[in-house]
Order: C-alpha cells, then structure tokens, then sequence
C-alpha cells in the first residue's frame, strides 16, 4: 500500500462530509487506507465518518491529535502517512499529484500549500491564507527542500516516523508538535515543499486565530529553549517583519511622550508594507482595497500576537 491518510478530529462534523467527499470522490486509485481519528467529539463528526469506507477510532475520552496520530501510524499499513487535517478540503488533483511525488522522487517528508478560497469564504479566512502563501515567499511557485513539515496536509515516510518516535504526546492540542517532529529528521533527509499539493483551510474568526498565533509562538520558544529545534523553520524576512510590528507598537507608546517617535513609526510601517507586497497585492486582486487595508491590519495584530508569545514563552519557566 503507497500510503495511508490519518485524519485527527475533534468537533469538526460540518466540515466531514466535505472533506472525505474531496478524497474519496477525486482519487481513482485504491492503493491508500483512511484512518478517522476522534477525540471524544461531542458532535456528529463520527456519523459523517461513517458514511465513507474509513477506518474509524473514537476516543473515549480527550487525549489529543498527536496520540491519536501515533495509535494510526501504529496500524497502517502505508510507506508513507498522509495527516490531513479535519478543517480542510482538498482540491480535485491534490491527492494524485502527492501519488506521483511518492514515485518519481525520493524524500523524507513532504507538506502542500494552502490555497484560495478558504473552505469559509470569509475575510479572516482570505486574510489567513493570502498570509501563509506569503510567509513561504518564493518558495509559493515552485518545489524545493525546505526545513518545515506540518499535519495540516503534510506527508512522511511510516518507517522514519516509527523510528523517531512519533509525535510527542504531551500535547494536548493542535499544538507545535509537528515542528518539533521536523527538528529530529536528520540532515541529508530531505522534506519537500510542493505548491502542487494544495489544500483549502477554515477559519472561524480573528480572535480565535490570535489565540493561537500567540501560543503557538510560546510553544516554539518553550521546545527551542530545550534544544529540540536546530534551526528556524522562517527566514529572516519572518522574522523581521514581526520585529518591525513590535518596534511600531513601542513607537507609538513613545509617541504619548514625544511626537517626533511619529516618523520612527511610519518607517517601521512602511518597511512593513514593503515586506508584504504580495499579500497587499494579492488581496487588492480578491477583493479589492478595502480588504487589503483590512490584510495589513490583521497581519499587524497577528505579528504582535506572535511576538508576545514568543516574549512569554522565552521567559516562562
């Protein structure tokens, strides 16, 4: 068998339909298994399951995706495991084009891109992955090694998984446990980036999403400080982008004391603009300027949520 998707779910029912509809429909060959793994939901996501020939597992009680992605991987019977995640669908080609990276290439591991609409044509859900595809800069048009891996529709190979131990179970929620996963293949191991790969993403609300960035950016800080990150999985441009956000922010506390911090904040902010062009020139093609004002402004928030974040998570113990 060529692989086996493992999909971990918690209270998604709206949204499984969907998403094994965009498997089972657009993929003609029968060389993978499907695994659908719930976390005690407490919705009718099992029902939906059931209406697809998966394999189902219902958790008694929570004990969170990276447990019941071990418990599959455990069982399968793939040369590679495919995570999807529940909140996503996949486009027609996505699965084939992944079948035909599995037999013409060699690799350790593989993730998509994310792409538009969102599975929720909102405009947090635009936002959100305008700024993904952003954020992976000129890597978005073409395939290439890269030092990222995730579950939200990412692929690796059984052995190499089994080998390194899995997921860490103490996470307890869609946490950092896949990065901290990719920091344990080896050098010389190659993870794949394929923009061929796609996938469209839910996102239920700003304020959520926020939620999230901030302790996201706490956990990576907590799992870098124990040395089990090597390497960063964003460059520079990442990273100084979130700086300029935060010197903004402290610019504009300075500005109640002295006016002239004005034109530090500017600069700081147009350095910024300047740094999302594709996103600002993405999202005036959507849906036009009002929502590319709207773009800049959330992805100030989310910067600073991540930078708090990783300011908390540096200095919690």
């Amino acid at each position: 068998m060529l692989f086996s998707i493992i999909i971990a779910n918690y209270n998604k029912a709206d949204n499984i339909q969907a998403l094994l509809s965009s498997i089972f429909d657009s993929y003609p060959y029968d060389d993978f298994e499907l695994f659908f793994m719930d976390d005690a939901s407490t919705d009718s996501s099992v029902n939906e399951a059931n209406n697809f020939p998966a394999r189902i597992y219902s958790s008694e009680k929570h004990i969170g995706p990276a447990a019941l992605r071990n418990l599959a991987a455990k069982d399968a019977k793939g040369e590679f495991l495919l995570f999807v995640d529940s909140d996503v669908i996949l486009p027609p080609a996505s699965l084939e084009n992944f079948r035909n990276l599995c037999l013409t290439q060699e690799f350790a591991a593989v993730l998509g891109l994310e792409v538009l609409p969102p599975v929720i044509d909102n405009w947090i859900g635009n936002f959100r992955t305008l700024q993904v595809q952003d954020n992976w800069g000129e890597y978005r048009t073409k395939q290439a090694a890269v030092e990222a891996w995730g579950t939200t529709f990412g692929a690796i190979r059984r052995d190499l998984f089994l080998k390194i131990g899995g997921f860490n179970e103490s996470y307890k929620g869609a946490d950092v446990e896949d990065h901290e996963l990719a920091a344990k293949i080896e050098g010389g191991q190659t993870i794949l980036f394929s923009p061929n790969m796609t996938y469209r993403h839910s996102y239920s609300g700003a304020f959520e999403l926020m939620i999230k960035q901030f302790l996201r950016a706490s956990q990576m800080m907590k799992i870098q400080r124990k040395a089990l990150v090597k390497h960063s999985h964003y460059g520079l441009r990442f990273r100084v982008s979130h700086l300029l956000v935060a010197a903004a922010f402290a610019g504009s506390i300075a500005c109640l004391f002295d006016l002239r911090w004005i034109y530090f904040v500017t600069t700081a902010l147009v350095s910024r603009a300047v740094l999302n062009s594709y996103l600002l020139s993405q999202a005036i093609k959507v849906k036009g300027f009002v929502f590319a004002v709207y773009c800049f402004l959330m992805s100030l928030i989310m910067s600073l949520s991540i930078f708090a974040g990783a300011v908390y998570g540096k200095f919690r113990k």
